[in-house]
């Protein structure tokens, strides 16, 4: 019996792409290699029903010094020693951001770090879209950790109006959203 194996699309899923994905042949001037999933359906997301909308693959060495991602809608920077080997960062916009009391979140995005863990924080940077905030001051927004479905503060984190990014030095990875918390 001949058995002849079908094509697989890439996988994105929660904690790390356990399926085949594509590795881009453009040549890669960032000294990283970026592999994009598949874009064929949205997969639940562990945080509060939130769904996933693409996935994006980098491998970052101990020289990297920057990664953007998810059409640069994230950015990171890192200080030299924030990892000792190659590590891979997983991307991922996150849509449906879970409600919060008193809170208006948008622009999500998730990160997991494979091979180890930072040794030091990194600069996270997330664009937004002002429609998703009308009638708040731009000037209130702050980078929030989703976990749990409790948003947690990203302390000092800052909004850059001109820009529309927010940005913050976090040590973790997980699910984080640019958001404000409501006026009374």
């Amino acid at each position: 019996m001949n058995r002849r194996g079908m094509a697989q699309f890439g996988s994105a899923l929660l904690w790390g792409g356990r399926g085949r994905g594509f590795k881009s042949r453009c040549p890669d001037q960032r000294r990283f290699s970026l592999v994009l999933g598949a874009l064929l359906g949205l997969s639940l997301l562990g945080c509060g029903g939130s769904i996933r909308e693409f996935f994006e693959r980098a491998l970052v060495s101990p020289s990297t010094r920057s990664l953007s991602g998810l059409g640069d809608r994230l950015k990171f920077r890192f200080l030299e020693g924030t990892f000792d080997k190659t590590v891979t960062f997983l991307l991922s916009q996150v849509l449906g951001v879970p409600t919060i009391p008193a809170m208006i979140l948008a622009d999500a995005i998730e990160f997991k770090v494979q091979g180890a863990a930072p040794q030091k924080p990194m600069e996270i940077q997330v664009a937004y879209s002002p429609s998703s905030f009308e009638g708040q001051d731009e000037g209130t927004l702050k980078l929030w950790r989703l976990v749990d479905g409790r948003a947690i503060l990203v302390p000092g984190s800052q909004v850059d109006t001109v820009r529309k990014t927010v940005r913050g030095d976090v040590i973790e990875d997980g699910v984080y959203a640019v958001g404000a918390t409501l006026a009374d």
